[in-house]
C-alpha cells in the first residue's frame, strides 16, 4: 500500500527581503491541510528564478538526501529518512524527481495515522525543511532561503486508511 507525498513550486515576483526591491521570489504551492505559502528566496536573475529554479532545490535536496545509503554507515543517513524509516515506520519505496514525490508504504493503520497526524500538525513539513534545505543545498544553488511545503493528497489517505479498516 503506497501514498505519496512531495513539494511543487511556481514563480512570481515580490518584494525581496528588505522589503522594496524587486528580487525574484519563488513559492511553493499550499499544502491540502491548510499549511501556509512560502517563499524560496533566490540571489539569481528573475529570469533563472522562472526557468525551474525550484525543481532544481528540490532535485538536488533528493540527490543529497534521499539515495539509498549504505546501513553500515550511519553518517550517512539523513535525519529525515531516518525520521521517515525508524520513527514514522514507513517504508520509502521511491522518489521521483520534478516536484519531488516521495512514495511511502506503510504497513499498519497505526503507522498510517501516526504519519497523517504529523502531516497535518505541520511536524512533517518542519522535518522536510530542516533535514532537506540545508545549508549546502543553499550554497551550492546561491540561495538565501527556501521554504518548502509538504502535500499528502486527502483522497489518498482516506483509500489507505479504508484499505486497512477493511484488511486489518
Amino acid at each position: 500500500l503506497f501514498f505519496k507525498f512531495g513539494s511543487t513550486a511556481r514563480p512570481f515576483s515580490g518584494p525581496g527581503p528588505g522589503g522594496g526591491s524587486s528580487d525574484p521570489v519563488l513559492a511553493l504551492q499550499e499544502g491540502e491541510a491548510g499549511l501556509p505559502d512560502a517563499a524560496l528566496v533566490p540571489t539569481t536573475s528573475q529570469a533563472e528564478a522562472t526557468g525551474g529554479f525550484g525543481t532544481e532545490v528540490l532535485n538536488l535536496a533528493a540527490f543529497k538526501y534521499l539515495q539509498t545509503v549504505d546501513p553500515t554507515r550511519p553518517e550517512d543517513f539523513n535525519a529525515f529518512v531516518y525520521y521517515l524509516e525508524k520513527v514514522r515506520k514507513v517504508l520509502i519505496v521511491d522518489t521521483k524527481s520534478g516536484s519531488l514525490i516521495i512514495t511511502v508504504e506503510c504497513s499498519s493503520l497505526e503507522i498510517l495515522d501516526g504519519l497523517w497526524d504529523d502531516y497535518c500538525a505541520g511536524f512533517l513539513n518542519e522535518m522536510a525543511q530542516k533535514f532537506l534545505v540545508t545549508e549546502d543545498v543553499l550554497t551550492e544553488l546561491g540561495l538565501i532561503e527556501v521554504k518548502l511545503t509538504t502535500t499528502i493528497p486527502e483522497e489518498e489517505y482516506r483509500a489507505c486508511q479504508e484499505y486497512f479498516l477493511q484488511y486489518p
